[in-house]
């Protein structure tokens, strides 16, 4: 037989379901309620949840079991799925904790969902016939603290935010950032930016942008005056948010860590997408004092203080006249030849810098190769690759006279400046910026050969 009878337990009215049809004697002081939900909902999809419980009876507690339910009106005819029974030991007062894992989870969690509790009795007294039943209980006579509901949305918001990568200190440079967002409840966003040396120094770029419905976009503008450091290497993202209370960081990786490799377990925050944020470069204009150089070629050409000399050079094979690249390079040895430096190039049919190009799949749009005798410089090799120029299409005209003017800076023997300086012979060239020879760059040359 079935026997129901509801009974007061510190405020808040429990069932007991005898279901042996042995007599079994009720309870007389007991309760079971959750005590924690964490994070707290609305949850993008995808976030695990953490259910804390208590339960107590004077003979003891079995267990406590949890449930979920896809139906989020709590209709006993719901979908229920246990996905969790944590024991008790049979103590008289328990507290325990279960996670529903989203990823385990036997049906899809998005929307609403709600999560009740059982306390099941000790066997040792009710020989495994009496239990709590919050499930049944909450729907004949609901009780807010045997359940909780769970809301999962689509996403968080994304994210692009797309622009140069390398910016020269005090410029104003613009970049193109659009949110969206599933739910179509977009609020706003704002832009912040970061030394990479210093993890997480944000500091916020612009004001915050107003958004809503579904998708936003907008022209942030960079100031890089604003940047204290004269020079440096910086992260620029954008974070975003929803009226849902969901929103995403470019500072959150896909395996919940900030960008500097740290763990974030933040409720409510997701990544906005690997390209919510940029890298950004930013050089200094001028230089003041002397400029080191990395990769030293091992030789210089010879030279006397004060004196001009010339570097003679011939054309390869494969560099015909009115080619791309032999534009590119002409560009590039008037350009130098005009830098007010004491080197310069002169043609002649047995020169010894051979200027021409190649095609190779080497990671490198552009390479010189010095030759030696001890310490001075008998000959340059330098080379145009035309394999992404042609597979890619990734090279312009300006990106071409950016890599030959970089590649007749090393035939002058020369390495590459270290200082975050806009120098064409710079480790990162940004032909959008320049692609001639900077004010760094003839204070380099002339620093070698005064």
């Amino acid at each position: 037989m079935l026997i129901r009878s509801a009974c007061k337990f510190l405020g808040v009215c429990i069932v007991l379901c005898l279901l042996s049809p042995l007599a079994v004697s009720v309870a007389t002081s007991g309760d079971f309620y959750f005590t924690g939900t964490s994070p707290s909902s609305p949850l993008p999809d995808g976030r695990n949840v953490t259910f804390s419980a208590h339960a107590e009876w004077y003979q003891g507690i079995d267990q406590i079991q949890f449930f979920d339910n896809a139906d989020p009106s709590g209709s006993y005819l719901g979908a229920w799925w246990n996905f969790a029974n944590v024991p008790c030991y049979n103590s008289t007062n328990c507290n325990v904790s279960a996670t529903l894992n989203y990823a385990s989870a036997i049906f899809s969690l998005h929307g609403r969902h709600l999560v009740v509790i059982n306390a099941m009795l000790s066997t040792a007294a009710t020989g495994g016939d009496t239990f709590y039943n919050g499930r049944w209980y909450m729907t004949w006579w609901p009780s807010q603290s045997q359940r909780s509901q769970v809301f999962w949305w689509a996403s968080t918001p994304q994210a692009n935010n797309s622009g140069p990568g390398v910016v020269v200190h005090g410029d104003v440079t613009l970049y193109n950032v659009t949110a969206t967002d599933a739910d179509s409840n977009l609020s706003g966003l704002q832009l912040y930016y970061s030394n990479i040396a210093a993890p997480n120094s944000w500091v916020q770029s612009g004001s915050s942008q107003a958004c809503s419905g579904g998708s936003c976009s907008i022209t942030a503008y960079f100031n890089t005056a604003q940047v204290f450091e004269p020079s440096g290497y910086f992260v620029y993202t954008v974070n975003v948010w929803n009226t849902n209370g969901l929103w995403c960081s470019g500072n959150i990786t896909a395996s919940d860590t900030d960008l500097w490799g740290n763990p974030l377990n933040i409720p409510q925050a997701g990544p906005c997408g690997i390209y919510a944020t940029t890298t950004v470069t930013i050089l200094q204009p001028t230089i003041n004092g002397s400029i080191t150089e990395v990769e030293y070629p091992g030789c210089r050409w010879p030279h006397t203080s004060g004196q001009y000399f010339g570097i003679n050079y011939r054309w390869g094979d494969y560099i015909a006249s009115g080619t791309a690249w032999r534009t590119a390079f002409e560009g590039g040895l008037t350009d130098w030849n005009f830098s007010d430096t004491k080197p310069y190039f002169q043609y002649t049919p047995t020169g010894s810098v051979l200027i021409d190009t190649i095609y190779e799949r080497n990671g490198s749009d552009g390479s010189t190769q010095a030759s030696c005798s001890g310490s001075i410089t008998v000959g340059y090799d330098v080379k145009g690759n035309t394999y992404y120029d042609i597979n890619f299409n990734n090279l312009n005209t300006n990106s071409r006279h950016a890599v030959a003017a970089h590649e007749l800076g090393h035939a002058q023997s020369l390495g590459h400046i270290s200082d975050l300086v806009l120098a064409i012979l710079g480790t990162n060239p940004n032909p959008s910026t320049y692609y001639v020879p900077q004010q760094a760059d003839k204070g380099f040359v002339n620093q070698v050969y005064p």
